[in-house]
């Protein structure tokens, strides 16, 4: 069918951050606003288009870096509050009756710890580790409730290894070796 209309909102989104440095070392704290628009979600199965809220989320960091020519360090912190997180939900075992909702709140809380280390100059290694925990707060659906459920596709720990050679200046060889662990596919879990 057709559809003709106009909708429009105004949304603020601060970014406030402070770093300090001393030497090598440098410590910052950070607090960003972020927004995702509206939209409509299209139930294959059930013929239906279902439309869902904006969403919204409160972000927190703090971080540390430290840095000379052959070793750098990085570290920080995170938490994410979220109000009306968009998630795509499945109601049947049918693979296309699924649609997005929203999760009234979620969080998601972490770190990562990061390494990069001049071998040659012309070789690099880096080395990264991750760790996230999710959770949905308040998110019940007519069909379920998800309260206490991980986001989907989010591993509790990640990893990663690469090594850089650079062959010339304008040409480069990467390998990188990346750990994910088992995550869920879907909010349900």
């Amino acid at each position: 069918g057709s559809y003709s209309g106009f909708q429009s909102n105004f949304v603020f989104l601060p970014k406030i951050g402070y770093s300090v440095g001393q030497g090598r070392h440098r410590w910052g704290a950070s607090y960003t606003k972020g927004y995702r628009t509206a939209g409509v979600s299209i139930n294959r199965q059930r013929a239906t288009a279902v439309e869902y809220d904006p969403e919204f989320t409160d972000n927190y960091e703090l971080s540390y870096k430290y840095m000379n020519p052959s070793f750098q360090f990085s570290a920080n912190l995170f938490y994410i509050q979220w109000k009306d997180q968009q998630v795509q939900i499945q109601l049947s075992n049918n693979f296309y009756d699924t649609q997005v909702e929203n999760a009234a709140r979620s969080n998601l809380l972490g770190g990562e710890v990061e390494t990069r280390f001049l071998l040659t100059s012309n070789q690099k290694i880096n080395f990264g580790v991750g760790f996230t925990q999710t959770e949905f707060e308040d998110f019940e659906t007519l069909s379920e409730n998800y309260d206490g459920n991980e986001f989907p596709y989010a591993p509790q720990f990640t990893g990663r290894l690469s090594h850089i050679l650079n062959l010339t200046e304008d040409l480069q060889f990467l390998t990188v070796f990346r750990y994910l662990e088992k995550s869920y596919n879907n909010a349900e879990n």
